[in-house]
């Protein structure tokens, strides 16, 4: 009965905020999809989200390991830049398999067949990743407020 009740306030004690490590439970539940490297830029380097949503592929500089926008130059560190080559890479396979169905942007984020990703779209997904992770709901532009200090 004791652990019970200990167990019960533990629950009542957790943060309303999720925390770092609720991130990285994010990102791993969300390592498979195709807005992983942009769930990245958003938790991690907590780019906004529309900023993420709208990249488009010149924007990014992996040898000076930056993403300059206007307004807005970041750095990027080793494995956030092999993140989005594989991303990159990924995207090339579904330009070939969609044929005649993609439609051609320079977006970073888009679907299978070339359409770009909306709000709605990436918090969807991130409401996946939350649940997988068993953490409640977020939305696409929360993930940045997470490495954030409380």
């Amino acid at each position: 009965v004791y652990k019970r009740q200990l167990s019960d306030l533990a629950l009542i004690a957790l943060p309303a905020r999720p925390s770092p490590s609720a991130l990285v439970a994010i990102l791993e539940a969300a390592a498979h999809h195709r807005l992983h490297a942009a769930m990245v830029l958003v938790g991690v380097h907590r780019v906004p989200a529309p900023v993420v949503l709208d990249l488009t592929w010149p924007r990014i500089h992996p040898k000076a390991r930056e993403i300059r926008v206007p307004g807005l130059t970041v750095h990027l560190d080793g494995p956030t830049v092999q993140l989005l080559h594989w991303h990159a890479c990924r995207q090339r396979l579904d330009r070939r398999r969609a044929g005649p169905a993609w439609r051609q942007s320079l977006r970073v984020f888009v679907d299978e067949v070339g359409r770009p990703y909306t709000e709605a779209n990436a918090d969807e997904a991130v409401t996946i990743a939350t649940a997988k992770a068993g953490l409640p709901p977020l939305t696409f532009a929360e993930l940045r407020d997470l490495m954030s200090p409380p």
